[in-house]
């Protein structure tokens, strides 16, 4: 389908469109609000300044696709292929991301307030500066992602791999992350005031000035980690961790 036709159909009222393809299409700036967009092939198109609020993109393939500075507010990508796209500055709050490819996506400072990322693949995903505020990122994998100034205060990050991830003065008060992995991770920092961490692992993370005030590290791993410059008041610590009696 050519793009001007699709666009036509869609002034018109056609609003279902899945499985076409509309490979490097440009459709910057277009209001495809409530669109059914289902294992729609966006690979490589430019969606930037689009609306697509409510759009229904379920297993859509929008590998290196440019969404930077869009609308996608309560919009479903469960499943889709979004690995390399660019997500700078856009709207996604209240979006569904289950099981999604993010691997190495730019989601820098967008908007990801209650987003559903359960299960998503954000390898090297770039989210620095984003509002993860209340996300839900159970068992999602964040391996080497870059999420320094991020906020994720009262996020969900139970059963989460971080390892090698970058978070200097990320804010996560009240977090949950239980059972995550948090191997080699950069905390530097980061707000982490009220978290939880119970059965998490933090071997050889990296804890300078920051701040676990009223966490719960119960039954935590803190093997090769060093908490003498994190600031500790208030917080639950594993036997292991605790100074000598005298």
């Amino acid at each position: 389908m050519h793009r001007d036709k699709f666009l036509k159909l869609y002034q018109h009222g056609r609003r279902d469109f899945s499985g076409e393809k509309f490979y490097g299409f440009d459709l910057s700036g277009v209001d495809l609000n409530g669109a059914i967009l289902r294992r729609v092939d966006f690979c490589e198109a430019n969606l930037s300044g689009a609306d697509l609020s409510r759009a229904d993109l379920c297993g859509a393939n929008m590998i290196k696709a440019n969404l930077s500075q869009a609308y996608l507010t309560q919009a479903n990508l469960n499943g889709a292929q979004l690995a390399d796209s660019n997500f700078t500055n856009t709207l996604l709050s209240d979006s569904s991301f289950i099981r999604s490819n993010l691997v190495q996506a730019n989601l820098f400072q967008a908007n990801l307030c209650r987003a559903d990322l359960q299960g998503a693949d954000l390898s090297r995903a770039n989210l620095s500066g984003a509002d993860l505020t209340q996300a839900n990122l159970k068992s999602a994998i964040l391996d080497e992602a870059h999420l320094e100034k991020a906020i994720l205060v009262d996020a969900d990050l139970s059963n989460a791999c971080i390892r090698f991830a970058h978070l200097a003065e990320a804010h996560l008060c009240r977090a949950n992350l239980t059972k995550a992995r948090l191997d080699c991770t950069d905390l530097r920092y980061a707000i982490l005031s009220q978290a939880t961490f119970t059965y998490a692992t933090f071997r050889a993370a990296k804890l300078l000035n920051a701040d676990l005030s009223q966490a719960d590290l119960t039954r935590a791993s803190l093997q090769y980690t060093n908490l003498a410059q994190a600031y500790l008041e208030g917080s639950l610590l594993p036997p292991s961790a605790l100074p000598p009696s005298d």
